[in-house]
């Protein structure tokens, strides 16, 4: 376990009984690692310009550069041995940027390199990249619900449903039953005649009932 920061270099030595090699070599140890994070990305469209956020670094020893890599290339091998998703890099600031060439879905291991020539590997992601752009989902138009029944100012609804407006209560006055005040006189005196009546002929038949009694 490292305990100072610093570069050192020493030297490598190979020796069997035949006599020994030797390479010079050094080791860097950083004072402050990073701290790194991944984004999953959303899908890219064949010849549109793309740009979204993929990593980001903290710590270490600042400017950044980012990159990526395949499976083949990260173990070694030939990266155009394995495809990847041609017109995209990840610049400075942790985006996956430019137009894409090639569609497909792409495995890729994102990593970060501090000014400090530490380099450290954030995650493996997927890269999708469409060849048309899907149709927008456009949800249905909200069908307007029906306008309420509104009594215009001024009108009187009676019992029965009818509306009377202003244009038929011109010059009509009103009691507090909601009939015109003439109306409401000429249906208290048919009232008042009606039992009088009724009366008058209540007064009648016991008349009779009395002439036709034997005395």
């Amino acid at each position: 376990m490292p305990t100072a920061a610093g570069t050192y270099g020493f030297i490598l030595r190979v020796q069997d009984r035949f006599g020994s090699s030797d390479r010079t070599s050094s080791i860097i140890v950083h004072a402050l690692g990073m701290q790194t994070t991944g984004f999953d990305v959303p899908p890219a469209v064949l010849g549109e310009p793309y740009s979204a956020k993929i990593a980001q670094a903290t710590g270490g020893v600042a400017p950044y550069v980012y990159g990526y890599s395949t499976r083949r290339h990260f173990a070694g091998g030939l990266s155009s041995s394995d495809p990847w998703p041609e017109g995209l890099e990840v610049d400075t600031n942790g985006f996956l940027t430019g137009i894409p060439t090639r569609v497909g879905s792409f495995s890729i291991a994102v990593w970060v390199r501090d000014s400090d020539q530490l380099t450290q590997r954030i995650f493996w992601t997927t890269v999708t990249v469409l060849a048309t752009r899907p149709p927008a989902e456009n949800p249905p138009p909200a069908v307007p619900a029906p306008p309420a029944a509104v009594t215009p100012a001024g009108a009187v609804v009676p019992a029965s449903g009818a509306e009377l407006t202003n244009a038929d209560l011109t010059g009509v006055e009103l009691a507090a039953t909601g009939l015109e005040s003439g109306r409401l006189n000429a249906t208290l005196w048919a009232a008042v005649g009606l039992l009088a009546a009724g009366a008058a002929l209540t007064a009648i038949n016991s008349l009779r009932r009395r002439r036709s009694s034997p005395v």
